[in-house]
């Protein structure tokens, strides 16, 4: 049994040299449609795989609006997600207070797991 993110299995799961028994995002993912979320099976457990920007505290609005139109610029290029796509990426943006409640949900939810 593996615990992985979609990316590192989805070539071996088309191939059926291993059986994928389920997926803990919120919806299918569309590199393993026919994985059913964790969610969908009766088990309310929703993760995934976090990458986030990080910048000193105070850093001034017109410096940190640069720096999240360069990295929306970089994920919405032909480039990047011509490479995401062969990686079975499904990259999300979630920015600023959304991405700070996502971090602390994830803490939340995994110390209730851990029983913390």
């Amino acid at each position: 049994m593996l615990g992985a993110n979609i990316s590192e299995v989805a070539a071996e799961a088309k191939a059926e040299t291993i059986r994928v028994l389920g997926v803990m995002a919120p919806e299918r993912s569309r590199f393993l449609p026919n994985a059913a979320t964790f969610k969908e099976q009766g088990f309310n457990q929703v993760w995934s795989v976090s990458r986030g920007i990080a910048a000193p505290a105070g850093l001034p609005g017109d410096v940190q609006a640069k720096l999240t139109a360069a990295l929306e610029k970089t994920l919405a290029s032909k480039e990047h997600q011509a490479k995401a796509e062969q990686l079975s990426l499904e990259p999300r943006v979630i920015k600023g207070d959304d991405y700070k409640r996502f971090l602390k949900d994830n803490e939340a939810s995994t110390k209730k797991l851990m029983g913390w």
